[in-house]
C-alpha cells in the first residue's frame, strides 16, 4: 500500500493554484490571490518523495491536466498525483471535468488530500458521481484527522477513505 504522510502546517488557499515551490521537505503552493498552502512532507519506509514542479499532462482529447502534487516511489518509480482540496462550494460541472481529467492522467488512481472530514466526504461523493460506471481506485485523507493522529483502519496508512475498483 502506498504510504505518504503529508502533515499540513498551514492551510490558506483558494481553488486556483498557480505556483508550486519545493524546498527540502517543504512544499509551498501559492494561488493567484497570494494565499498559501505549506506542507511538511515526512517519508515513510516505502520511500515516497516529492517530484519537483508539476508539468502539464496531455490528455487524449487534447486538453491538459496539472496535478497539485506529484510523488514517486524511489524503489519502483511509481508516480502518484495528489490533488489538494478544501471545504468550499464549487461549480459541479467544472468539478466533474476535474475528476475525469485526474482519472485519465492517473490511469484511474486518484489521491486527494482534504482539509477536513466534511470536505473528504463531499469530494468522495463528487468522484463517485463523476466516475460512476468507470473502474477506478480512490484514496482520500484529511488534515484534521491526521493532526489527531488517525490512520486508516484498513491498513494503517494516511488514506482514510480507500475505494478500489473491480
Amino acid at each position: 500500500m502506498l504510504a505518504l504522510t503529508l502533515a499540513l502546517t498551514s492551510l490558506y488557499t483558494s481553488a486556483a493554484k498557480s505556483q508550486l515551490k519545493i524546498s527540502g521537505d517543504y512544499l509551498q503552493i501559492v494561488d493567484d490571490l497570494g494565499q498559501i498552502f505549506i506542507f511538511h512532507v515526512s517519508h515513510l519506509e516505502e520511500g515516497f518523495q516529492l517530484r519537483g514542479q508539476a508539468q502539464e499532462i496531455q490528455l487524449a482529447n487534447g486538453e491538459t491536466f496539472i496535478p497539485d502534487i506529484i510523488a514517486a516511489d524511489q524503489k519502483t518509480g511509481e508516480v502518484i498525483f495528489i490533488e489538494v482540496e478544501r471545504d468550499v462550494n464549487k461549480d459541479q460541472m467544472s468539478r466533474k471535468q476535474k475528476w475525469m481529467k485526474l482519472y485519465e492522467a492517473s490511469n484511474g488512481n486518484l489521491y486527494v488530500f482534504c482539509d477536513n472530514l466534511n470536505c473528504q466526504r463531499a469530494i468522495q461523493g463528487e468522484i463517485n458521481l463523476a466516475l460512476g460506471g468507470l473502474v477506478y481506485n480512490s484514496f482520500l485523507t484529511n488534515l484534521h484527522g491526521l493532526r489527531k493522529g488517525k490512520r486508516s483502519e484498513k491498513d494503517g496508512s494516511v488514506w482514510f477513505s480507500q475505494r478500489r475498483g473491480k
